[in-house]
């Protein structure tokens, strides 16, 4: 997930929760070099962010699954939590099954981070990409007339144009809403 991670990033992350299904197979299927999956990419995440990565393995043990349910179950999810430092670097864990894992961490260590290479900051180069984000929840029903009025450009006048597109489609939709018997 790349853009959420992205938008996390610009926003000035520093302590980010990872939080995962759980352990993955021992083994890389079919002979693949990069694994444990969710180990490398929350290492990557903290390293491209700059910030700590608490990753969260869920747990699933076969007592924890009903007894009809346990033949689905190819393997079981025994935590493996890590805590993961600014440069990408597991600093606590693995930790299994029901723990608490600590470690020390610092704002230094994520303000140096960030000075070498901050992706969501001065290296963004938002006058050649922009990363648009609706903190509001979205609608259901978009009007093919209003999506090229919600497009960019992300100026005042857009704005405009995408608040009136989204008041015209919802009296569009009331409109049919009576007409229909609704």
């Amino acid at each position: 997930m790349v853009l959420p991670g992205y938008a996390l990033m610009a926003q000035g992350t520093q302590i980010h929760v990872a939080a995962w299904p759980g352990r993955e197979p021992p083994a890389p299927p079919g002979g693949v070099p990069l694994w444990p999956r969710q180990l490398l990419l929350s290492r990557a995440f903290a390293s491209q962010a700059g910030c700590y990565v608490i990753a969260v393995g869920g747990m699933r043990r076969p007592e924890d699954t009903p007894e009809r349910y346990r033949d689905l179950s190819a393997f079981h999810h025994s935590g493996d939590s890590y805590i993961i430092d600014p440069r990408g670097e597991v600093i606590a864990g693995p930790a299994e099954g029901e723990t608490i894992l600590t470690a020390r961490g610092s704002l230094e260590a994520v303000l140096k981070a960030k000075a070498v290479c901050d992706v969501g900051g001065h290296y963004s180069r938002p006058d050649v990409f922009q990363l648009l984000v609706h903190g509001e929840p979205a609608e259901r029903l978009v009007q093919a007339s209003s999506r090229a009025a919600a497009a960019w450009p992300t100026s005042e006048a857009g704005e405009e144009a995408r608040a009136a597109a989204r008041a015209g489609a919802r009296a569009e939709a009331a409109v049919g809403a009576k007409g229909s018997g609704a």
